[in-house]
């Protein structure tokens, strides 16, 4: 082989690295502490659920973005790790978590009880969260591939994920509560001292000690 032809696949190799490279950068979606979008959905039981609203309450959302058509959507839904996490941390449990899942290829409903061809199977059936289907999410997070999982922090910011488990949703929370607790909610203050008044004085008051509330 000429050095020519060693110089030839050389580039092609740092061409189709840096193409695999890009593709990958593309699949992850929205970046750690990307701003949310503004999400708003219908469920298949017709009720509506807006992210803002609940992310202003204080809440956390898990976001799990699927497709009917994908293989490892459709394994992970059926290890019921979801399903626990709105048993556990959901409005029946610690009430911190409110779960979405949307399926972000807007297929039909009849897709998502899996009467369509290519529909893995019932997303639906075992589903004790909201379900929703919407044909916006896939380009509004970006996303090239299935699944997408998120959490959505009540300022408004969000953390591309792992499948969600119980124990990973609550050491993110715990992470976020600690962090807006030393950075952010901390407020020292000097209380008034009332004790022992006389005359505009304050008499056997050696120190005033500052509280943190």
């Amino acid at each position: 082989m000429t050095r020519l032809a060693l110089i030839r696949i050389t580039i092609l190799l740092i061409i189709a690295s840096t193409a695999t490279s890009s593709a990958q950068e593309s699949k992850r979606g929205l970046d750690n502490g990307s701003n949310v979008p503004g999400i708003t959905v219908l469920d298949l039981d017709r009720k509506y659920h807006n992210v803002f609203d609940y992310l202003d309450q204080g809440k956390f959302v898990v976001l799990d973005l699927f497709w009917v058509k994908c293989e490892p959507c459709w394994e992970y839904y059926n290890t019921g790790k979801l399903q626990a996490v709105h048993t556990t941390l959901g409005p029946d449990g610690t009430d911190q978590v409110r779960v979405l899942s949307i399926e972000s290829e807007g297929s039909s409903e009849a897709c998502l009880n899996g009467n369509c061809t290519g529909s893995y199977g019932n997303f639906v059936e075992l589903a004790n969260y909201p379900v929703a289907t919407s044909s916006l999410l896939g380009s509004m997070f970006d996303l090239e591939s299935y699944p997408a999982y998120y959490l959505l922090y009540p300022n408004r910011t969000l953390r591309p994920i792992s499948a969600p488990t119980v124990s990973a949703i609550n050491g993110l929370i715990n992470a976020y509560n600690s962090s807006q607790g030393l950075y952010g909610q901390t407020n020292v203050q000097v209380r008034q001292v009332n004790s022992n008044l006389i005359g505009g004085c304050m008499c056997n008051v050696d120190s005033i000690s500052p509280s943190v509330t």
